[in-house]
């Protein structure tokens, strides 16, 4: 008996004791932390976290710590100066908004058990704040969160699972809260037989799932710059050009390497929603089993189907020309490992502005001397010939020879893709200035090649030798007045579009700028 009250009194102590450190904890983080928050004005963080002192209960202690993890996960991963200016400029002209929102959200977080929740919350609220989750969206993430468990967001991080049906209760989870889906219909006892086979089940990942895991995922995002306007834009590029020109030193390493002052020449792609991958239209259709690229399985069958097809329109293209053949198909809407880019700023702002979502655009930029340097040791200009070498050696082992089971660790095969300017044989590559990416072997999306390092930045450089990619953002509410803009440049539908389709869109979109305008 006395050992058993010696046990009891020893484990009230440890409680006891945990809880005065907990306590001093969540005191801590109240005093050092949330002061700065970007919420600290709104009434209700202000009554629940600033002005709350005497935290004595291990429950009040918990939600402290919760609201605490959420509010320093907002501060964290918001080090942009002017991203908290404009958040903060959003807060307050929707400040009763915002306020029942942030009610809820304290209501959700201090449910949660473990310390990861309050984080991804945190994340989702930023996205929220950034215009990429409704509030309907956010709620239900918010909602869903509290029947995950932390080791879920490392399923989905994987697109597709394959178990025996014995294995896959996680899986399931997951499928019925919609974030992924069962391919395979389980097996049924059939007749007298009321035995079960214990058969292997494929799940696949949801859209709604994807953006959830990618929002959720603890590695950082490329660093957003944001304009609002083509004066910003314009001016935003002529301080990159300068950050990222750099001279090498005379006591480079490599011996062979001139001293020299290497000045940027960037690539560009539009696009109307940010969160998009670069990654080109034949790895990003997977509806066989295991999420197995459909068409790039049958990529040498697309293509020469589509040469069957369409070299009678083009009689001048010898059906041998791989190469022109790819960038025929890919100009007309055909699933290759092409990509388009432009070497004219405001051509990709038009693209990534005309679209019509809510979603906030992005242009993306590839600092082309950077990438070159990062990815294939070049410290010179790139000549011709060689370009032209690596396009055909691309297209030989990927599409004509498809010898896929051989590219891992031998170094004869292209692994990243190819930049290159390619023949402009139609007046429409020549106003948009094309520019195309050729995948090699490895088929991920490009931003998986990068590292932090790689990222260009407009302030605070510390990469100008290695900056290669960067990404610029449009709010959806600055598309209209931008495309405006871009029409007094003279970049509109007719000059994107030469031709008769051009001059109509044109048309169109001038007469209804002109009827808003009344």
């Amino acid at each position: 008996m006395a050992n058993e009250y010696m046990m009891v009194s020893s484990i009230t102590n440890v409680l006891g004791q945990a809880k005065d450190c907990l306590v001093d904890l969540g005191e801590s983080w109240i005093d050092s932390k949330l002061p700065e928050n970007l919420f600290k004005e709104v009434p209700i963080i202000k009554m629940l976290m600033l002005g709350r002192t005497g935290v004595r209960t291990v429950k009040e202690c918990h939600e402290v710590r919760q609201i605490s993890q959420f509010l320093l996960t907002i501060d964290t991963e918001c080090t942009d100066e002017a991203r908290r200016k404009r958040y903060i400029k959003v807060l307050n002209e929707n400040a009763k908004q915002f306020e029942k929102e942030l009610e809820y959200v304290t209501i959700v977080v201090t449910n949660y058990l473990e310390s990861e929740k309050p984080q991804m919350l945190g994340r989702l609220y930023l996205e929220r704040l950034d215009g990429g989750l409704s509030w309907e969206e956010f709620a239900e993430y918010a909602s869903m969160l509290n029947q995950l468990i932390p080791g879920d967001v490392m399923l989905l991080k994987e697109p597709h699972h394959k178990r025996k049906q014995s294995q896959c209760r996680d899986l399931l989870r997951l499928t019925a809260l919609g974030l992924m889906y069962e391919q395979d219909s389980p097996n049924f006892p059939d007749g007298d037989n009321d035995t079960i086979k214990d058969e292997e089940t494929s799940f696949t990942i949801t859209e709604f799932g994807k953006k959830y895991a990618e929002i959720v995922k603890s590695e950082k995002v490329i660093c957003m710059m944001e304009v609002h306007s083509i004066q910003e834009y314009i001016s935003l590029l002529e301080k990159l050009e300068k950050l990222y020109t750099f001279r090498t030193s005379n006591n480079v390493s490599i011996a062979w390497i001139p001293n020299f002052t290497y000045k940027p020449h960037f690539i560009y792609r539009g696009h109307g929603d940010y969160r998009y991958t670069i990654l080109p239209g034949i790895f990003r259709s997977k509806n066989g089993p295991e999420g197995i690229e459909v068409y790039s399985l049958f990529e040498h069958n697309i293509l020469q189907d589509f040469i069957s097809e369409t070299c009678r329109y083009e009689p001048k293209v010898s059906e041998n020309d791989i190469g022109a053949w790819l960038e025929i198909a890919q100009h007309f809407g055909v699933p290759t490992r092409l990509l388009d880019f432009t070497e004219n700023p405001l051509v990709a702002l038009y693209f990534a502005c005309s679209d019509a979502s809510t979603a906030n655009a992005t242009v993306c930029l590839i600092n082309e001397p950077g990438y070159n340097r990062k990815f294939f040791g070049m410290y010179r200009a790139v000549q011709a010939t060689e370009s032209k070498y690596k396009v055909n050696r691309i297209i030989t082992d990927e599409i004509i020879s498809q010898n896929f089971a051989q590219h891992a660790g031998l170094g004869q095969y292209i692994q990243w893709p190819w930049i290159y300017k390619p023949h402009y044989r139609e007046e429409r590559m020549n106003m948009q200035q094309s520019v195309f990416m050729l995948w090699g072997a490895d088929r991920r999306p490009l931003e998986q090649f990068m590292v932090p390092d790689d990222y260009i930045v407009d302030e605070n450089v510390q990469n100008s030798a290695c900056g290669v990619i960067g990404k610029i953002q449009i709010k959806h509410e600055d598309k209209e007045k931008i495309l405006r803009q871009l029409a007094l440049c003279g970049i509109n539908e007719k000059y994107i579009y030469p031709g008769i389709d051009g001059i109509g869109r044109y048309i169109n979109k001038k007469y209804l700028f002109k009827s808003n305008n009344m």
